[in-house]
């Protein structure tokens, strides 16, 4: 069944509580926690504090040029997320200058 895990209310819940509690004391720090079906990048769900990026973000399927997640689908270990950053530059440029391009 598509989406059964990443569409988890009861999971989503327990982690968007945890990080919020967790980064609390960075003062109004914005985070953003992606889960995704190796097998099926479509079955998808991000978990934030910004709900219009979210929106934004996946009404774009974002998730297929992400380079942070292009990176973990093709790799098990731990990787900097500068790393992956730096791999894909013009992804960077896509996901960061359209949202603030057009939500400003």
């Amino acid at each position: 069944m598509p989406n059964a895990f990443c569409n988890n209310t009861e999971i989503n819940v327990s982690i968007r509580n945890h990080l919020e509690k967790e980064l609390g004391e960075y003062n109004l720090i914005n985070f953003a926690y992606a889960i995704m079906n190796k097998k099926d990048p479509t079955d998808f769900a991000v978990i934030s504090n910004k709900t219009a990026w979210v929106s934004f973000y996946t009404q774009h399927n974002y998730q297929f040029i992400d380079p942070v997640l292009m990176t973990a689908l093709s790799r098990i270990t731990p990787f900097s997320w500068h790393e992956s950053i730096a791999t894909i530059k013009d992804a960077k440029k896509i996901l960061f200058s359209k949202w603030w391009g057009t939500m400003t």
